[in-house]
């Protein structure tokens, strides 16, 4: 297929084939944008100022398996390899009166995770019957990149595909956290909402972890029924115990109570999934743990949220980076000075 270049993706083709840096690229997007009396767009502008370099701006992507990585804004019918690490979920919407479902999965190469969100329902009854399982390897193609948050994401309409197991594909080592334009932020600094935010400090108490259980299917929380785990999407499943983490956090500016799951449970602790199970009903066994976490060092991804009980800000994690102490001492003391 052939697909149109973003506005960077444009910027960067005519710096690498005609030699020009950004800032006379920006002269000539602007020169021409005046001399058309902002007739056109400065993405258009753009255009032209490639026609008249002879620098394309299309490429061809047929018959090509992209590296996550490789993956950028706007694309359009792109196909990649990749490992299914997670269902996140798989949601009904009601929107202007169109009514649908949407699945999210999170999946990973060799290079990067991605999320990829599913909008054809023959695809979404493919997932949801249980046929692509956690682990799965899939040829993703038909899809768009877009932005979301500050991550890119695969969107997949009709026409899209979801191939399980392609030949000869294989993967020994997966990138399970996707990646976003992270804000580096001080505790003190935090927002209502804030997203893809990171903070780094010290964990200065944490506290026993809770469990519940979910579907293993589409990772929503399941109901006991009949003494078995029951998905309302799925009706009776297999439940798989998820942990969830409290803690305070502290940077040297000020302290949050902070919430993470599942892996990062286990990052944090420093445990496998297996351990962590252990602790469930086993207060002394934690206790032993305990003050080995409190007083560790970490980087953590996340968001804000408001808790409108006790009308503070909580920190929301999904990412988790244990850092050098010699390097966050330093960082906090240019915080508080």
């Amino acid at each position: 297929m052939i697909s149109q270049l973003t506005y960077e993706q444009i910027v960067e083709k005519i710096k690498k084939e005609k030699g020009l840096n950004e800032g006379e690229i920006n002269s000539k997007v602007s020169e021409k944008l005046a001399k058309l009396s902002d007739l056109i767009s400065k993405h258009g502008a753009l255009h032209i100022i490639a026609n008249e370099l002879g620098v394309s701006v299309f490429e061809d992507y047929s018959g090509k398996d992209f590296k996550i990585e490789e993956l950028r804004e706007g694309m359009r019918n792109i196909a990649f390899n990749c490992k299914l690490l997670k269902i996140d979920a798989i949601r009904s919407y009601n929107k202007n009166g169109r009514e649908g479902k949407v699945a999210n999965l999170i999946t990973g190469d060799d290079t990067q995770a991605i999320r990829v969100v599913v909008w054809d329902e023959t695809l979404i009854d493919g997932i949801s019957n249980g046929s692509m399982p956690s682990g799965s390897i899939l040829h993703v193609s038909g899809g768009m990149i877009r932005q979301n948050n500050g991550r890119k994401e695969v969107h997949l309409g009709r026409g899209a595909k979801l191939d399980l197991n392609p030949k000869n594909v294989k993967f020994d080592n997966v990138v399970e956290q996707e990646v976003s334009n992270v804000l580096n932020k001080k505790i003190i600094e935090l927002m209502d909402n804030d997203i893809n935010v990171k903070i780094s400090g010290t964990i200065v108490q944490v506290f026993e972890p809770r469990f519940y259980e979910s579907c293993g299917n589409c990772a929503k929380k399941v109901e006991i029924k009949e003494g078995k785990s029951f998905c309302n999407t799925h009706g009776f499943v297999k439940g798989e115990l998820v942990p969830i983490l409290n803690f305070y956090f502290d940077d040297g500016t000020d302290n949050i109570k902070a919430t993470c799951f599942r892996d990062n449970v286990g990052r944090l602790l420093g445990k496998n999934t297996d351990e962590v199970k252990l602790l469930k009903d086993n207060f002394s066994a934690f206790e032993s743990i305990k003050n080995d976490v409190n007083g560790k060092q970490f980087a953590l991804i996340g968001k804000v949220q408001k808790n409108e009980m006790f009308g503070r800000k909580e920190f929301i994690i999904n990412g988790v980076q244990e850092v050098n102490p010699t390097i966050l001492i330093k960082e906090i003391e240019v915080k508080v000075s």
